[in-house]
Order: structure tokens, then sequence, then C-alpha cells
């Protein structure tokens, strides 16, 4: 086990510089190292922050899957097909709702607690994720769902993702 109980994980995916438009690519599934602690393992993850270091005005629907994938070209729409999706075998879906009372601006920084869709209006319930039989990596990707930001660099937006291993 990578770390005694559980793991804050820190990653920043290659975002478009261009602008984007509802229901495109945010960015395509990467990897998420250490999901979870042994390989096929599972663990809950309990939170998920945005921080958006431009303080952009968007939303996107995160998918965390255990295998990887394409949902298509990053900032054009989203296009997988059913079998393809599938394959990828989804764990969890997250949503990044940016608005008033729903951020912390820090000067021009947001930070926004992502929420399940199960209970988008209310909260955030705990979910689990699953690695691979060989692996203790989970993938997350995202499609655009509100807004049509243009972030001023590839690393413009850092995931965190709360997770105790089980």
């Amino acid at each position: 086990m990578p770390y005694p109980g559980g793991n804050i994980i820190r990653v920043k995916p290659t975002l478009s510089t261009s602008i984007y438009a509802d229901g495109d690519v945010l960015f395509n599934p990467f990897e998420v190292k250490n999901a979870v602690s042994s390989r096929g393992g599972v663990s809950k993850l309990h939170d998920i922050f945005v921080i958006d270091y431009d303080e952009d005005t968007w939303g996107a629907d995160l998918f965390l899957t255990q295998a990887s994938g394409t949902l298509g070209t990053i900032n054009a729409t989203a296009n997988i097909s059913d079998a393809d999706f599938s394959a990828m075998k989804l764990c969890s879906v997250y949503r990044h709702i940016q608005s008033t009372g729903k951020s912390q601006d820090l000067d021009n920084i947001n930070i926004n607690k992502c929420m399940t869709l199960a209970d988008s209006a209310e909260g955030v319930n705990a979910t689990l994720l699953q690695a691979e039989p060989n692996s203790t990596s989970i993938y997350i990707s995202g499609v655009l769902n509100t807004g049509s930001p243009t972030f001023a660099a590839e690393d413009n937006i850092e995931i965190i993702l709360n997770i105790e291993y089980l």
C-alpha cells in the first residue's frame, strides 16, 4: 500500500488553449496513479475539487473509469461509441459546476467541489473506484457541459481527488 489509509492525488490534465463549446471533450482519459492500494483493488472517493487558475466560467462532467480510451478529439464534440465507452468501465461520474455559492473565489482562482450526478443539487455521495486486475490506476476524462472557456495555459486546471483505501 503506497499510503496508509488513503491519498490526496493532484493531477493537471492537458487542455486546449482555443475556445471550447458546450459538449466538447475538455480532456481525454489520463492515468491517475495509486488511486487504489493494490492491483485490481477498490477505494472510496470522498471528494473531487477543481481549481481553475484563470477564473474561467464553465462546467464539466468528469468520468472516472477503470480503463483508458478516447471520448473524441479535445476541444471538439464528444464522439464515442457505446462499445468503446463500455470498454472503459465507468466507475463514477462527478459534475463540476462553477456558479455563485458553489465556488470559492481566491483572487483570480476559482475552487469548486464537484458533485455526484445522483445528488448534484444537495452535495456529494462517496463512490467506489476500482482498478483493472494488474493496475492500481484509474482514469479520468471530462466533457464540457456549460460555458465556452478559453484556458490561458494547457495546465490551467488542477483536479484534487480525496481517496480512502479500502
